[in-house]
């Protein structure tokens, strides 16, 4: 395990967002698999967030896989703590989903992947 094993302990984390943590069910995320430099520290706070209750809690994140070496770490890392994964939405399962906002970048949306983060049972 790595050395942000504290990271909870350590944060400056007030007494109700830290309740909250724990208390919750789902952790969501989206968008925050881009930067290999905090990856250890974003899998241990998904670690401390299963470890609380294994058979209940969940982690779904969206990702992007802009950089294959940054995706590639984070799923190595995950695997490393225990944390199974289990893609829950990849493009092959709606290729027409329609573009409700527009944006001035398009991001290749097969490149998009939704996945639901578990202890490893």
């Amino acid at each position: 395990q790595s050395d942000s094993n504290n990271l909870l302990a350590t944060a400056e984390i007030d007494k109700q967002s830290l309740d909250a943590f724990n208390d919750a069910d789902v952790l969501l995320a989206a968008d925050v698999c881009y930067d290999v430099g905090v990856l250890k520290d974003l899998v241990t706070i998904v670690l401390r967030f299963l470890q609380k209750s294994p058979k209940t809690k969940q982690a779904i994140f969206g990702m992007t896989r802009r950089n294959m070496h940054t995706f590639k770490t984070f799923l190595g890392l995950l695997a490393e703590e225990g944390i199974a994964y289990d893609w829950i939405w990849e493009w092959d399962s709606c290729p027409n989903l329609p573009i409700l906002f527009p944006c001035n970048f398009i991001q290749e949306r097969s490149d998009v992947r939704i996945a639901s983060l578990t202890m490893d049972q």
